[in-house]
């Protein structure tokens, strides 16, 4: 299953042609995200100039995706994640470390446009916007 990052969910509905070509190739794979993203785009929503459109557009888009919660599972990936940044030095925002966590323990792929953030993530499967940033450890 393909798991959205929150910037290809975004770019996607502020119409971005790549990100819209993306979601095209995506048309017929089971898609999901995490509630770390959902946080993220409820939040971005809330603060934005046209709210209630917003977040109407959202709430329509996330109906078609399986929502992945963090549960105990995830924690414990994620926990093991941070260590493993840590000790090599390359540390991530916690909310991406939640999501990697979400991502492995459920053998998600990632699809995101910020591959530099989870490149040092071992055994996290993800995938660029564009097919040649592949970068499944």
């Amino acid at each position: 299953m393909k798991c959205l990052d929150s910037d290809i969910i975004i770019g996607f509905l502020r119409g971005k042609a790549e990100f819209l070509k993306k979601m095209k190739e995506l048309e017929n794979e089971a898609l999901a995200t995490t509630t770390i993203n959902t946080f993220e785009l409820l939040y971005g929503a809330k603060i934005s100039n046209k709210s209630e459109n917003n977040l109407e557009e959202l709430k329509k888009l996330l109906n078609h995706f399986t929502i992945f919660p963090f549960d105990l599972k995830s924690s414990h990936e994620a926990s093991s994640i941070f260590a493993d940044l840590r000790k090599i030095g390359h540390p991530i925002g916690i909310k991406d470390i939640l999501i990697a966590g979400i991502c492995r323990s459920n053998n998600l792929e990632l699809i995101t446009e910020n591959i530099k953030h989870f490149k040092n993530v071992k055994e996290l499967k993800i995938k660029g916007l564009s097919d040649s940033q592949n970068n499944s450890k």
